[in-house]
């Protein structure tokens, strides 16, 4: 009886794995041709000096702009989730452990991640600066610097830029990606502060995690994206010197429409 079962499962020579549909495994085909030229039309884009940087999840297989170039960060909520995930991992901060009066350790990154200044100065203090230099410089992480978040109350408080290269962020979001089976570290990037243009490219069939960070200047994206077909890939714009918004808004729709089908 198991044998017939087992076999039950088996189509065309190829096992049905079950399991949770957030950590489905399916064979990964790496990135779609499209993808490279893709990358390069948005990043030769007038308006900006970019950064670009898409991966399958499953294969590995990256495609990148500027890999290396430091981009200034204003809040610096995607390194700190992935840090506060490996720290858990290593019992050090559980992400459920109460830090506050009725706030756990991962709502403090996700309000980070939702854009909150405060939120993202308590998460530091509650990992230690020199805890999270220690831990970029041990996992090879040099094109990352954390130094703080800009502050004006109650007394203005304005630290050392942030920085962020193209090949840093996608080794953050892999860490989280690789952690999504945790439904904490799933909450911390859940409900991405997207503009709706956003929205709108990415379309409502796909799951998305994510964090966006943006001035008069920049505006950084970070995302997850799952498609119920299963592929998972990774995205990262970082500009600098950004004419408008809606240019890495256009970004993100030339690199999604090489990925989208």
């Amino acid at each position: 009886m198991l044998h017939a079962m087992l076999g039950s499962l088996i189509l065309l020579g190829q096992p049905l794995i079950l399991q949770n549909p957030d950590t489905l495994i399916t064979p990964s085909t790496g990135l779609p041709g499209g993808v490279a030229g893709a990358v390069s039309r948005a990043a030769e884009l007038d308006g900006a000096v970019w950064g670009i940087g898409v991966v399958d999840f499953r294969s590995g297989e990256r495609s990148t702009r500027n890999l290396s170039r430091s981009f200034r960060l204003d809040i610096p909520s995607l390194p700190l989730a992935a840090i506060g995930i490996e720290l858990s991992n290593s019992g050090e901060i559980p992400l459920d452990s109460m830090i506050a009066r009725n706030e756990r350790f991962w709502e403090r990154l996700h309000w980070a991640q939702q854009g909150g200044r405060g939120m993202c100065a308590a998460a530091i203090w509650s990992i230690r600066e020199t805890r999270i230099a220690e831990w970029l410089s041990a996992k090879g992480f040099t094109g990352t610097v954390v130094n703080g978040v800009y502050l004006d109350t109650p007394i203005p408080y304005e630290p050392d830029p942030n920085y962020i290269t193209v090949d840093d962020a996608l080794g953050f979001l892999d860490i989280v990606y690789r952690n999504l089976e945790n439904r904490n570290a799933r909450h911390i990037g859940d409900n991405p502060p997207l503009s709706q243009a956003n929205r709108e490219t990415l379309g409502t069939s796909n799951m998305l995690y994510g964090w966006l960070d943006e001035t008069g200047s920049s505006r950084h994206i970070f995302l997850i994206v799952r498609k119920p077909s299963g592929e998972d890939y990774g995205i990262v714009i970082l500009t600098e010197n950004l004419c408008c918004p809606g240019k890495a808004d256009l970004a993100l729709s030339i690199i999604w429409d090489s990925l989208k089908n």
